[in-house]
């Protein structure tokens, strides 16, 4: 969910505290990105209404077979890329966005930072309780 979050609102990594490393590569490269959208007045709503519309196409693309979604406690969802329409993979890799360096620096770094705890994404983005981890 973070991950979609940020590719679609880019320009909200740089409220992310403490992330990337300060003026690392990284860092330098989301203090570059142009703020395209309007400020969100409630992020943490934003975020909470795209979980609806995320855990409909997610079901969607379950039913299609296209990815499987394993049972709880983890519930990591994984591609079955042999059921990947080719109209579709043609699309994604002719896709602008996902050739970004920004759009890179969520799939390969962000998405492997730790969510939980006192130096966790929950915290460090303020979208999500992290109290209790």
């Amino acid at each position: 969910m973070l991950c979609d979050f940020y590719s679609l609102f880019p320009s909200q990594l740089k409220k992310i505290s403490g992330w990337p490393r300060g003026k690392s590569k990284q860092w330098y490269l989301v203090q570059t990105l142009p703020n395209d959208f309007e400020e969100l007045p409630n992020t943490k709503r934003v975020f909470y209404q795209l979980k609806a519309i995320q855990h409909t196409a997610l079901m969607y693309l379950e039913a299609k077979g296209i990815v499987k979604i394993t049972a709880m406690p983890n519930k990591q969802v994984q591609l079955i890329g042999d059921a990947v329409p080719e109209k579709i993979r043609l699309m994604l890799e002719e896709d602008s966005l996902r050739n970004s360096d920004y759009f890179k620096l969520i799939v390969e770094q962000l998405s492997h930072q730790t969510l939980n705890g006192k130096s966790g994404l929950k915290m460090k983005t303020g979208l999500m309780e992290f109290l209790y981890d």
